[in-house]
């Protein structure tokens, strides 16, 4: 400040000399200012130059005066300025002081709360139960490593092992081998029935030259290699038709084939057999084709008809003569085979168990369905009709011998209800009741 005052007087007093200066270049030159003409006036006034100095040194002051004021005006102005910045930055740095002082309080606190709560911990806490906790860990740490070494040999087993169509062609190299044993050979139609369970399996077996040699096992001598063989084939044409067309355009006889296994004296032999005929029949026309053309009706009326014939072979070709009268039976099978059929069917109805009676039943409503207009003449001829009248009288008094029993089986008494009201439908069929209808409308007709 003292330098500041000193710049400030110096300066004052160069400013003066030179306002000294100019007023006498200023009095020797003007002669109109109203001071001069006052001084010329005065009498009393001995020299004018005297008066114009005593003027220019007034002046002088009042000049002097005015620079410090103004220096000082300046002076306040730049203090305040710098007062205000230094100010600014003092609030700027005062905010992020308390931030940061906010943030350091926050970080004591929550040491102190951690390490209030690692005391508490250690306070609270076992030893040795600690201990076993870490031997617990360092065991559980072994066995997840034997565990995955377990989990890495079996990728790597399971990445070295042979895939299905690795074990298709072993088996089909075992079946084409002709001096490989009976027992090998049926243990390999067992895995093939297995690995062709997968459509594109079934498929691919004519690819790998398995087909041909399955289709001629169906032929050999012995009843176990017959039943396995119609069992692959009728895994793989089970809902595939392209199986079944590949089937069919390569190897047609094979229906006769496996209607020959159908006809086996072994039951077991037998039900397999009918169980790849039936996967043929439902949903191949050209198979149907090939069992009506080679008597294929015939011959399931004969496997009927034997009396030691299992049960469940009779179940199947019962389902299997209800889904051919929905196909194409009427058209396909003659009138005399129909007949015949229906003669092999009704005794079934009547003589056999609640599920065999049912099955036959809608069997034979099946056949009459299909015949039409030979309904009720194949009724009559293949004693179908009285069959089923025999046996509607039968549940009747069956019915009503049970109402009088105090304890019966309930469900046996529904399964006989059930078969007599497919007896009513039976006899209320319109192929069955179209004639008698239209005799009495005449006879009506005649009498008005």
């Amino acid at each position: 400040m003292a330098k500041f005052t000193c710049d400030i007087t110096c300066y004052n007093d160069y400013t003066g000399s030179a306002l000294l200066h100019e007023a006498t270049l200023w009095s020797d030159k003007t002669t109109t200012s109203s001071d001069v003409v006052t001084a010329k006036k005065d009498s009393s006034s001995t020299d004018v130059h005297t008066k114009v100095a005593m003027l220019v040194k007034d002046e002088m002051s009042s000049r002097r005066c005015m620079t410090c004021m103004l220096f000082m005006v300046l002076l306040v102005c730049a203090h305040f300025g710098s007062t205000n910045a230094f100010n600014d930055t003092a609030v700027s740095q005062t905010h992020d002081n308390v931030h940061l002082t906010e943030a350091a309080r926050k970080a004591r606190d929550g040491d102190s709360k951690l390490e209030d709560l690692l005391h508490w911990a250690i306070e609270n806490s076992d030893p040795d139960q600690l201990k076993q906790q870490a031997e617990n860990v360092a065991t559980d740490s072994i066995y997840l490593n034997d565990r995955q070494r377990e989990v890495q040999q079996l990728i790597k087993e399971m990445q070295s092992a042979p895939t299905e169509i690795d074990l298709m062609k072993d088996t089909i190299a075992i079946l084409t081998n002709s001096t490989t044993p009976a027992e090998e050979v049926l243990l390999a139609l067992e895995a093939l029935q297995s690995l062709v369970e997968p459509i594109d399996n079934a498929n691919d077996l004519h690819t790998l030259q398995g087909l041909q040699p399955v289709v001629q096992l169906l032929v050999q001598d012995s009843t176990s290699v017959q039943a396995a063989a119609a069992f692959v084939l009728g895994t793989a044409a089970s809902n595939n038709n392209k199986f079944q067309e590949q089937l069919m355009e390569l190897y047609p006889e094979s229906v006769m084939h496996l209607l020959r296994v159908t006809a086996s004296s072994d039951g077991e032999t037998s039900k397999k057999g009918l169980y790849a005929l039936a996967a043929l029949l439902r949903n191949n026309a050209a198979a149907r084709t090939h069992f009506y053309s080679n008597s294929g009706v015939r011959r399931l009326t004969e496997i009927l008809s034997v009396p030691e014939q299992t049960q469940q072979v009779q179940l199947k070709i019962l389902n299997l003569v209800t889904d051919l009268s929905q196909l194409d039976l009427s058209s396909q099978a003659s009138k005399a085979e129909r007949q015949q059929l229906l003669a092999a069917i009704h005794p079934h109805a009547c003589d056999g168990a609640n599920n065999l009676a049912s099955e036959a039943l809608m069997a034979v409503k099946g056949v009459l369905e299909c015949s039409d207009t030979d309904a009720k003449q194949l009724a009559e001829e293949s004693g179908a009709s009285s069959a089923i009248q025999s046996l509607k009288q039968g549940l009747k008094s069956h019915l009503n011998s049970i109402c009088h029993v105090e304890s019966y089986v309930v469900e046996d008494v529904q399964c006989k209800r059930d078969l007599l009201q497919m007896c009513n439908d039976i006899d209320n069929m319109p192929c069955l009741t179209a004639e008698d209808h239209t005799a009495k409308t005449t006879s009506k007709h005649q009498e008005l």
